[in-house]
This record gives structure tokens, C-alpha cells and sequence, in this order.
């Protein structure tokens, strides 16, 4: 995908791509000691070389937000599930758009140029599904998704070292998780990735095929 967003922007005479990252760790890293207008975030991207896991998703979103209020963010995505789109959507990005909408792609270097100027654009095929099926989710608050991003992220991986990546106390942790697997209706930490996977608020991993070279 990424020989087709470089095909579609790279002429353009005000849109300069400053850099692309394959795995999410070293973008993480990078954000943190630069400045950008708009970032595209491919939902298809492992967290690091070492873990093929998607990214933590809301984590990404809120640090990036937070670090750089001004910031634009885009979401390129093959996942078409309702709640995803929905959830992205009010965690602050400017623009969702589908990796199968011909419409959309063909129009990308304009999509971004709107974003760079803070506009919402959601797209034509992003729209039908938002208004095609209904909304039935548990009401889960930011941190919330954050917690369940990280399990999903990092799922073999024990709850300090994930609080630690949050930046919060071991206990805070432990009672965001209880929350939010009480709002999910579930009982434990596989329960709850089931779940998620179930009500498609996060990208699935399996959708996807292992990292590869710099994947």
C-alpha cells in the first residue's frame, strides 16, 4: 500500500512526504521527536519487527493527539466494520478511508490536502456503511479502549508492563481492564479480545499476514 499512497502524493507540488515506516515502534519514535501536519496510519501494520500484533490503536491516536494538538491524522484501512470506523472517528481523526474505494484513493492527494487544512472528510463509501447498520456498542471511555488496545497489542504480555505503557499505576490499569471487560460483558482477558474482535472495535491481527524483511 505504501507504493500506492507514494504513487498518488509524491507529484504532487504541495504535498511532501517527510517519512514512511512499516511497523509502528520506530513511527512511534520518530513522532516523538518531530513535527508533521498530517500522518496516514495503515490499521495493516504490525506493532514492531518482533510482534505481528496489530499496533494499539487508540494508544497511537491519543499520544499523537496529545503530543501535537494540531495534528491531522488519516486512517487507511481494509476493515469496513461499523464500531472501528465509529470509534476512530470520535478519538479525533480527520479522515477514514477505505483501501477499496476507488473513488477515494483516486482522490487521495486532495483528501489529504483538505486534512492538512483540519477538515473532516469521510468519504462517500465510509459514510454508507456509518449509516448502513446500526450502532449497538458498549459505552467504553477513551482510556478504556486504550487498555483493551494494548491487550490486543501486547497479548501474552503481563498487565504492569502494560500499564507502564500507558504511563499509569499498575491499579489503575487493573481497574480500567475491570471496567471495561464489565461494559463488554466479559469475564476474563481472553474473553474480552474475543469481544473485541466480535464487535470489530479493533482491527483484527489474523486479517493480515505476518511482517516480513521490514514488513
Amino acid at each position: 500500500s505504501l507504493d500506492g499512497f507514494f504513487f498518488r502524493l509524491q507529484d504532487h507540488p504541495q504535498i511532501r512526504i517527510i517519512e514512511t515506516f512499516q511497523v509502528y515502534a520506530p513511527f512511534r519514535d520518530y513522532m516523538r521527536a518531530h513535527a508533521a501536519d498530517v500522518v496516514i496510519l495503515d490499521l495493516g501494520v504490525p506493532e514492531s519487527e518482533d510482534n505481528a500484533n496489530n499496533f494499539p490503536l487508540f494508544v497511537a491516536i491519543n499520544e499523537l493527539i496529545e503530543r501535537q494538538p494540531d495534528l491531522s491524522i488519516m486512517i487507511v484501512s481494509a476493515h469496513h466494520e461499523r464500531a472501528l470506523i465509529d470509534l476512530t472517528l470520535e478519538a479525533g481523526v480527520n479522515a477514514y478511508i477505505l483501501k477499496n474505494d476507488v473513488a477515494a484513493m483516486q482522490d487521495l492527494a486532495n483528501i489529504v490536502m483538505a486534512v492538512a487544512k483540519d477538515e473532516i472528510v469521510i468519504p462517500q463509501e465510509t459514510m454508507d456503511i456509518l449509516r448502513k447498520h446500526p450502532r449497538d456498542l458498549p459505552e467504553l471511555t477513551p482510556r478504556q479502549l486504550e487498555a483493551l488496545s494494548v491487550i490486543m497489542a501486547y497479548p501474552d504480555r503481563p498487565l504492569k508492563e502494560l500499564a507502564a505503557l500507558l504511563s499509569v499505576k499498575h491499579s489503575t490499569f487493573r481497574n480500567l481492564l475491570s471496567q471495561a471487560y464489565i461494559r463488554l460483558g466479559v469475564g476474563s482477558r481472553i474473553q474480552a479480545q474475543q469481544k473485541v474482535l466480535a464487535l470489530g472495535i479493533l482491527p483484527d491481527q489474523d486479517a493480515y499476514p505476518p511482517p516480513h524483511g521490514h514488513s
